[in-house]
């Protein structure tokens, strides 16, 4: 059975590879991300935090508190409370997930709505039906000469 990825991009460029909501572009976490981020934002909202998914999104947040501080648009105080936060968020990333180039996304499409869309990739659930499966020429994961079946090496 097929399925579509979710075509969000990670702020180090790499697609989601989660598979997409029926229906829709993107898996059930960022569908949730994208709805939040069409909120209305206060004046008080001076510095954009997006999910810390990895760690180029850390440096892009880093790099964010330290302008807006340095253009004075928020305190020292604030500041280091971001910046304690930033702190705790990197000991939870994954660090040993360092995206690779050819992982990157290359082209995007655009939504009416604005979001960023990579490129569509539908993906299989299991190798049992690449024999019959109208997409298998096209198919990163099939291999003709391949007998085994899916959990065999």
């Amino acid at each position: 059975m097929l399925y579509p990825e979710c075509r969000h991009i990670m702020t180090s460029g790499k697609k989601c590879e989660a598979p997409a909501l029926k229906g829709e572009h993107f898996c059930y976490y960022h569908t949730r991300l994208h709805i939040d981020a069409k909120k209305p934002v206060t004046p008080m909202d001076s510095i954009e935090i997006p999910v810390i998914e990895d760690h180029c999104t850390l440096q892009l947040v880093l790099a964010q508190v330290l302008k807006q501080m340095l253009n004075g648009n928020i305190d020292r105080h604030r500041a280091g409370l971001l910046l304690y936060g930033l702190q705790i968020a990197a000991q939870t990333v994954d660090h040993s997930r360092v995206p690779l180039p050819s992982l990157a996304v290359k082209s995007i499409t655009r939504t009416r709505e604005g979001d960023d869309l990579a490129p569509e990739k539908i993906c299989c659930e299991g190798s049992d039906c690449c024999e019959n499966c109208p997409r298998a020429e096209i198919c990163e994961n099939y291999d003709p000469e391949d007998t085994s079946g899916p959990d065999e090496e």
